[in-house]
């Protein structure tokens, strides 16, 4: 993906120039390290207020009506960025993602700034509508995908962005969400987002059609906002550690996982590591959580800063599928040493880390290779790895994953019966 970068008032902009029919994707990236994670919170909770209240110019049926003849999408994250085998830390951003025509982008970054500046957190009744609405939201899904709930907890025991991800949109955020007395106001939203917002790291991406007046819309709103933030945050987010962990839901099937931290056993990212993934998922845990366990989804996850594990979707027995997964790498061991093909298994983790990719992703993934500190000579480095894999090669990594499953963390989200049935579980949370 072609990137330019450039600087504006100490602004990075990063430029990807992709033909798209009259189309641009912004992306503004604030730079809000040193949140504690009740303040990480605080901030996801306040971004999914944004473009649904009143501001100082606009009513909320106004602004969602201007929002709709503005933008193709928007929205309002937080994210993280850090390179490989850094599990320790990570970079954290605030963010605003829209799309729009690009004769209409000096609207469209103006209306966005107006959104993240000037909406009015004074509507308690409102607030507590979404705030209502959010946990409903975060509820159901836990029951209906609890397997991505079950890897966000390992993914917090192991990584600093996998805490980051938690205290946004995990188990965790659902706590804290409880913890709010609607009776008190939701001033305290507008005092931190005051504290942290400024100029200073802003980056901002802008992909497809890069047309004079997409810079120039940014270049005018840079100076609407502090160059610094008012408050100098220090919190450190670091992994939570491994522990054992069972989220009591209202479902006759569970979703298990189980993982850690390979980094912690020695291992380092590799592309061999998500061949080694791929060959557990389909050629063991395919047959055994499945086929045979009855499950009705089960894979390997390989996180590139140090998150590797197994998980299950809609399972009659979670015990049953962690003692498969504690079996990885001993099986992933006998099929090396079988001397199988790996021509298939390659092509098919190749598809895995490469995907199509949409205008909109091309940018997406550029900005992350920008933030990550990741080079095309480096892609190229490991696509050669990958492709030169022998079983020699990845009968090694055989006996990391066996350390990482059989001293990780655990976490099964499903009924009681289910948790209970499943050993070593010290820390039951029921929602």
């Amino acid at each position: 993906v072609p990137t330019e970068v450039v600087d504006i008032k100490g602004v990075k902009i990063l430029k990807h120039q992709l033909e798209h029919n009259g189309i641009s994707y912004f992306k503004m990236y604030f730079a809000v390290n040193g949140l504690s994670e009740q303040e990480l919170s605080e901030l996801s909770f306040l971004t999914g207020l944004f473009g649904k209240l009143d501001t100082d110019k606009y009513t909320a049926e106004k602004l969602t009506n201007m929002i709709r003849k503005t933008y193709g999408t928007i929205d309002f994250f937080v994210d993280t960025f850090a390179a490989a085998d850094r599990s320790d830390s990570c970079d954290i951003k605030l963010g605003v993602a829209f799309s729009t025509l690009t004769k209409d982008a000096e609207e469209a970054v103006d209306l966005a700034v107006h959104i993240m500046l000037h909406t009015k957190l004074d509507d308690t009744n409102a607030i507590t509508d979404i705030l209502r609405q959010t946990q409903t939201e975060l509820y159901q899904r836990t029951i209906a995908a609890g397997h991505a709930v079950a890897f966000g907890r390992l993914y917090a025991q192991s990584d600093a962005s996998g805490v980051v991800s938690e205290c946004c949109g995990g188990i965790a955020y659902q706590q804290w969400l409880k913890t709010i007395d609607a009776s008190k106001g939701f001033g305290f939203l507008g005092e931190l987002f005051e504290e942290i917002i400024g100029t200073e790291g802003l980056v901002v991406s802008i992909t497809g059609d890069v047309a004079d007046n997409t810079v120039k819309a940014v270049e005018s709103v840079i100076g609407q906002f502090p160059k610094k933030a008012k408050a100098a945050k220090t919190a450190v987010i670091a992994p939570w550690g491994a522990s054992a962990e069972g989220i009591a839901i209202p479902a006759g099937v569970a979703y298990s996982a189980m993982g850690g931290n390979f980094g912690a056993h020695g291992g380092k990212y590799s592309t061999r590591l998500q061949l080694a993934a791929h060959i557990i998922g389909l050629n063991y845990l395919w047959n055994a959580v499945r086929v045979q366990g009855g499950a009705y989804g089960t894979g390997f996850l390989v996180r590139k800063t140090g998150y590797c594990g197994c998980w299950s979707y809609r399972d009659p027995s979670a015990a049953a599928s962690l003692e498969s997964f504690r079996a990885s790498g001993e099986v992933l061991k006998k099929i090396m040493e079988s001397g199988i093909d790996l021509t298939g298994s390659i092509i098919g983790t190749i598809a895995d880390i490469s995907p199509l990719l949409t205008v909109r992703m091309k940018g997406e993934k550029a900005d992350a290779m920008y933030f990550e500190g990741v080079s095309y000579e480096d892609m190229c480095s490991r696509r050669k790895e990958l492709l030169e894999s022998t079983c020699e090669d990845i009968a090694e990594i055989a006996g990391l994953v066996d350390s990482v499953l059989k001293n990780g963390g655990i976490c099964v989200v499903g009924s009681r019966e289910q948790i209970d049935g499943c050993r070593d579980i010290t820390n039951i949370i029921t929602l």
